[in-house]
């Protein structure tokens, strides 16, 4: 379980974080911290290196752990609910963000996929993770329009139910519910 080191003044309290807690304990799972640059061999030629959080933030979002994978000549870019402020951040750190397949960050907000961040990444397929009809809007339209702009293929777990990428580390494939 790889986690960000929060300060104790934003720590989460509701139920899911605390019910999240009790099951890493009873598993007998320890919390590693993230950190930056740590890359972790997962085996025939994948590799996951932690990019950030790069900074000290005062909100949850921009604390989020963001890894990229690597399989052989594939490679993903999950940003968690990162916002513009952690994307600037990671667009400095010098990391190589360059990705195929892209997690939009925060669920499609418009508060994250900035252009820069976004051509940077440059990825050829990017999911957003949001509930049908739910209570935020996302994903908003301005992150849909910069992807759609720079000709990446979009997938939506709204309208497409389960999106699964797949990779034999040469070529991708995609897979959705509906």
């Amino acid at each position: 379980i790889i986690m960000p080191d929060l300060p104790v003044s934003i720590i989460p309290t509701t139920g899911t974080f605390t019910r999240l807690l009790q099951a890493i304990d009873v598993s007998g799972l320890a919390i590693t911290p993230a950190r930056p640059g740590k890359t972790y061999d997962l085996g025939d030629g994948a590799t996951l290196q932690i990019l950030a959080p790069v900074g000290d933030y005062d909100d949850l979002n921009n604390l989020s752990v963001v890894c990229r994978l690597e399989y052989r000549q594939v490679s993903f870019l999950f940003t968690g609910d990162i916002e513009a402020q952690a994307e600037a951040d990671l667009l400095e750190s010098g990391y190589l963000l360059g990705a195929d397949v892209l997690d939009v960050a925060h669920h499609g907000s418009n508060s994250s996929s900035t252009t820069a961040f976004l051509r940077e990444v440059s990825p050829q397929i990017a999911v957003f993770s949001c509930g049908i009809d739910n209570s935020y809007g996302h994903p908003h339209k301005e992150p849909v329009e910069r992807l759609d702009a720079l000709g990446v293929a979009l997938f939506r777990t709204d309208p497409d139910g389960t999106v699964v990428v797949s990779s034999d580390g040469l070529a991708m494939g995609v897979q959705t519910e509906m």
